[in-house]
């Protein structure tokens, strides 16, 4: 009995402490409710949403003694709703800046927008992608440079997002923008660095596809060096499709039948006969052995490939 006494009193002998839990614990929940009411306001109308007074006075008395504490972003929005611009302004600063909120720091950049304080309003939702690295900020802060037509800003920013891709951060796309950007002005030494970083990763299907997307559109451009390199890189990783564009482009586009080579026994290694097929035909046009050819065609032969079972018979006669 003692000792249940003993261990009740132990926890309520500091009474400020337990207040403070207490009234984090109240503003937590208070600070779910509102984001609850205010997104169901937003979706009827931006600034028609009155909160019931009785189910924010605790909120507010709170968050105005301190609107800058964390689980206090939402008061911006009940400012703003209710006509109050200039103090949610204030709010939304003050988390953007002190709480690092990405999400505060885009709303005071449209407040800025619509106050026709461009500069200010841009710098934020710079900030607000910096800060999180989210492809919804990263983007938004992206178009309105594009709006500006400061394109030189759109490639610095896709450059520091760029850089700062790691494996499966989803942030590859942004590569191959700022090498697109260096490649329209003519930079193609520059640009193949950025076009690599974002091929390297590919951890996801989008990421694999990204790649070998970016492969197709650069031949189809003429970029046949580029396009080939992307075209290895993902060949390497498995791709039959990155395999056979990459050695045709090797040999058809860029001459190289060492690097071809290299492309079309990938895609034998991965039972693909026409790869197989290829091998035999760069090594028949090459110093390569007689038996190197003579096994690459019966491999493809093998694997039901027709024009290679043609071409093992006549090059085993003309060794005779």
């Amino acid at each position: 009995m003692n000792s249940t006494n003993s261990n009740h009193n132990s926890s309520c002998n500091m009474p400020n402490k337990c207040g403070r839990i207490f009234s984090f614990f109240m503003l937590t929940v208070l600070t779910v409710l509102i984001i609850l009411i205010i997104t169901a306001g937003k979706a009827e109308a931006r600034h028609s949403t009155h909160i019931p007074k009785h189910a924010l006075e605790g909120y507010i008395t709170k968050c105005s003694e301190n609107s800058a504490m964390i689980g206090c972003s939402p008061m911006g929005e009940i400012y703003e709703n209710n006509g109050k611009i200039s103090q949610a302004l204030l709010i939304y600063r003050k988390h953007c800046i002190k709480n690092n909120d990405a999400h505060s720091c885009v709303l005071a950049a449209e407040v800025l927008q619509e106050r026709r304080r461009p500069d200010e309003a841009m710098e934020l939702f710079h900030k607000a992608c910096l800060m999180d690295k989210a492809v919804e900020y990263c983007d938004r802060a992206l178009a309105e440079y594009a709006d500006r037509k400061d394109f030189k800003n759109v490639f610095r920013l896709n450059r520091t997002l760029c850089e700062s891709h790691s494996e499966g951060s989803e942030l590859s796309r942004y590569c191959y923008n700022a090498g697109k950007f260096l490649l329209e002005n003519n930079d193609a030494a520059k640009a193949e660095h950025f076009y690599l970083k974002g091929c390297i990763s590919q951890n996801t299907a989008d990421e694999r596809n990204h790649c070998i997307d970016q492969a197709v559109t650069l031949a189809q451009k003429g970029e046949y060096r580029l396009s080939a390199k992307l075209f290895e890189v993902s060949c390497l990783r498995n791709s039959l499709y990155s395999c056979h564009h990459g050695a045709l482009i090797y040999i058809q586009e860029l001459q190289q039948p060492s690097k071809a080579v290299v492309l079309a026994k990938k895609a034998c290694d991965l039972n693909n006969p026409e790869g197989c097929y290829r091998v035999a035909e760069i090594y028949s046009m090459s110093d390569s052995s007689p038996e190197d050819v003579s096994a690459y065609y019966t491999k493809a032969c093998e694997t039901n490939f027709r024009d290679s079972c043609e071409k093992q018979k006549q090059f085993v006669k003309s060794q005779n």
